[in-house]
């Protein structure tokens, strides 16, 4: 869930970006303090024209392009929990990569932390962010009709060719959300959070606000008429293929990671240089890799956790899907009695499966779980359709797993022997589980997924 307790920046000098706007009837200012670990330094205070912008040096305001805008990037910061220190460090990785933004880029960012959420541009030539509106009271980032909402705004007031889009916060995957309670989303829920994001409300810091289910998630898209070139999500355990295979019809690749990342996610820097306005989006999975295992930045800002990361073609998922459905119609409907289920011993594994993790699934490498379940020569037939839908994937050494601190799995020496993308497999233990699982009968939230659905693995009788 990028877990607070595992933020290299706490071992690391960084910068902050911190953006204070108070709204006036004569003026805004904005304040832009500058720190590390160590230091703390105010450096300025500008007075601005009302809502407008923060950019000065003879630079235009937010003007309209003047040529048409190849890709338009939205930056989705869903920060109202434990993460909101962490926006304000990647806004400054942000404000610092704005050199790589080509004139016929767009990079838009919506934030909501602890004040009231905020749509800003960044551009090359502007110091400061632009601020293009502050919503006038708190909303609830989770709530799928907000994420339309500001989809809808930014296909219609910032038109592009194409459109990248980063879902940021908290995460854990394909699993329904806990507490989708939107208009009081600020009460706790006695049920440990899941699905993407957390909005715990004003003033409150407890991770276990309102999240946002994949579902709902694809269709609050669909609604805003939107479709990306990629979707990146800079949160844990968002690569499992129910996941991309739910977002097929608004996007047509999907960069995540099946482990939990560190705090710190993406350093954005290197992505504006090198990964967002990429026409490969592979380049984002493979820059997130290269500076998660860089040597000078792994211990320090990514605190030694390693990273399995992957882009996944979503286009190739159907033909997947569809030779899965072949493949199982022809075996007999396994009787859960006779307990007949797969055995996984040895299996990768991107999550420890634990009580203190509230029993979330194992999310298996999904390369590795059909060679586990299917015949030798089915699983030749699906290797290639699977490896068209999985474009890249990178991975160091090792990652952590938990629930431990020291707690890592190793992955295999050839590359070739996994896929960086996990899929749920039905088990004994999920059933045997449910009362302590916040989710209850992984199996049976499972079989309400449209992969499930669609790859025919109902006919295993799991």
């Amino acid at each position: 869930m990028r877990r607070k307790k595992y933020d290299r920046r706490k071992v690391f000098p960084y910068f902050s970006l911190l953006l204070h706007v108070n709204h006036s009837i004569k003026h805004t200012q904005v304040k832009l303090h500058i720190s590390s670990s160590y230091v703390k330094v105010c450096l300025c205070t500008l007075p601005l024209l009302p809502i407008v912008t923060a950019c000065h040096d003879n630079a235009t305001n937010d003007e309209p392009d003047k040529a048409p805008v190849r890709r338009t990037v939205l930056i989705y910061m869903a920060a109202q929990n434990s993460l909101h220190k962490n926006a304000q460090s990647d806004s400054a990785e942000i404000m610092n990569g704005r050199q790589y933004i080509a004139d016929n880029d767009r990079l838009l960012m919506f934030v909501d932390d602890e004040r009231a959420p905020r749509l800003y541009r960044v551009t090359r030539r502007c110091k400061e962010p632009v601020l293009l509106r502050r919503w006038d009271k708190d909303i609830c980032s989770t709530d799928p009709e907000q994420l339309r909402e500001v989809l809808s705004m930014v296909r219609h007031d910032y038109e592009a060719q194409e459109y990248g889009l980063v879902l940021w916060s908290h995460a854990t995957g394909w699993v329904p959300s806990t507490n989708s309670n939107y208009n009081v989303y600020n009460v706790c829920s006695a049920k440990r959070p899941s699905a993407f994001g957390i909005d715990d409300g004003p003033g409150v810091v407890n991770d276990h606000g309102a999240q946002m289910d994949i579902d709902d998630m694809a269709q609050a898209m669909r609604q805003a008429g939107w479709h990306s070139k990629y979707i990146l999500f800079d949160a844990c355990l968002m690569q499992n293929v129910e996941v991309a295979y739910a977002l097929r019809q608004v996007t047509d690749y999907v960069v995540a990671s099946p482990m939990s990342i560190p705090s710190a996610g993406a350093y954005y820097t290197h992505q504006l240089q090198n990964g967002l306005f990429a026409n490969d989006p592979g380049t984002i999975a493979r820059t997130y890799y290269e500076d998660v295992s860089n040597p000078q930045m792994a211990n320090t800002m990514f605190a030694g956790m390693g990273i399995a990361i992957s882009c996944v073609r979503t286009d190739q998922l159907q033909p997947l899907a569809d030779a899965l459905k072949t493949v199982w119609a022809r075996y007999d409907a396994r009787n859960r009695q006779s307990n007949n289920w797969p055995d996984m011993t040895d299996v990768l594994p991107y999550q420890a499966y634990s009580a203190i993790y509230d029993y979330r699934p194992h999310n298996y490498d999904a390369q590795q779980a059909l060679q586990r379940i299917l015949p030798k020569e089915d699983f030749q037939t699906i290797q290639p359709l699977l490896a068209k839908a999985v474009v890249c994937h990178y991975a160091t050494n090792r990652i952590y797993v938990g629930p431990g601190y020291n707690t890592f799995q190793s992955m295999p020496r050839d590359a070739s022997n996994y896929c960086c993308m996990s899929m749920f497999v039905p088990q004994q233990v999920y059933e045997a589980n449910a009362s302590s699982c916040s989710c209850g009968n992984l199996n049976t939230a499972f079989g309400q997924t449209a992969w499930y659905k669609a790859c025919g693995m109902s006919n295993l009788g799991w």
